[in-house]
């Protein structure tokens, strides 16, 4: 079941968005002690062109089968993996529990944490984001396929993963749907949006109606959400796109998320029946 907050009918724009585009990186959450970051067993599991060096406590891994290009020189992608000096604090944790919906037992795997590792990319901004996905899912993936975190907390969705899910269905992890009510608005107003796409410097996405029932919405945002990830940023203002019910479209605008964090977003209208 979804987890509600509470949200403004429209957004601050006091605010201001960062800029779409950052680093992409995510904290694996162990209940035991840190697995040996240097174990040939994880490495072992990564693609064959990834090259790892030793750096500090963890490891810099080079994708050799992909370039970025910065200030004019080309090189590899890069990634790092490091140990962290803590786990997350009760307060990060409960704001991903808040919208950590579809793991009813996210809560016991966060509940007794002793050690963390930051994985994330370096530079990844500079390279489209098909590249910068098929260069740090499979370092992600592996790793957590071979030292078996008790979570992972996606920092780009802002929720908790589960690591089964990030082995087999790594896709479905990239973003998260939320959903929130709308202030001083009639009964049956919602909002809802997705979270994850705007760090791969694609739009979110976002819907705020009356009378929608929440589950339709949330496959219809999720099916719009991997068209995204696998077509680019296509949607451009006044484009239409199929609504919940048969036969309707829905009309597409760029806006600002009236849901935190600062962000860009598809706001779509559901029509007058929907409106709020």
């Amino acid at each position: 079941m979804f987890k509600c907050k509470t949200v403004p009918v429209e957004p601050d724009l006091s605010r201001s968005a960062p800029e779409n585009s950052g680093t992409y990186a995510v904290t694996l959450l162990y209940q035991e002690a840190p697995p040996d970051l240097r174990s040939g067993a994880w490495v072992a599991a990564l693609p064959a062109q990834i090259e790892a060096t030793p750096t500090g406590g963890g490891l810099a891994l080079a994708d050799l089968g992909h370039t970025v290009t910065y200030t004019g020189q080309t090189g590899p992608a890069m990634s790092v993996v490091m140990p962290c000096a803590s786990t997350p604090d009760a307060q990060t944790l409960a704001t991903a529990l808040s919208q950590t919906w579809t793991w009813p037992e996210a809560a016991d795997a966060v509940a007794n944490l002793h050690s963390a590792v930051y994985i994330g990319e370096l530079m990844g901004r500079f390279m489209p984001h098909q590249q910068r996905l098929e260069t740090l899912l499979p370092v992600i993936s592996g790793i957590v396929r071979t030292t078996r975190p008790a979570a992972v907390l996606w920092h780009p969705a802002g929720y908790l993963a589960e690591p089964r899910q990030v082995v087999d269905q790594v896709r479905d992890v990239l973003f998260n749907v939320r959903l929130f009510r709308i202030e001083g608005t009639t009964p049956g107003a919602l909002l809802m949006d997705t979270m994850g796409l705007a760090p791969l410097g694609l739009p979110d996405l976002q819907c705020k109606a009356r009378n929608l029932e929440p589950g339709r919405l949330a496959a219809q945002l999720k099916n719009l959400a991997h068209y995204l990830l696998d077509a680019g940023d296509v949607i451009l203002d006044g484009h239409t796109v199929e609504g919940t019910e048969p036969g309707s479209a829905w009309t597409a605008s760029r806006a600002c998320a009236i849901a935190e964090p600062p962000r860009q977003v598809l706001d779509l209208d559901p029509g007058p029946q929907h409106a709020v």
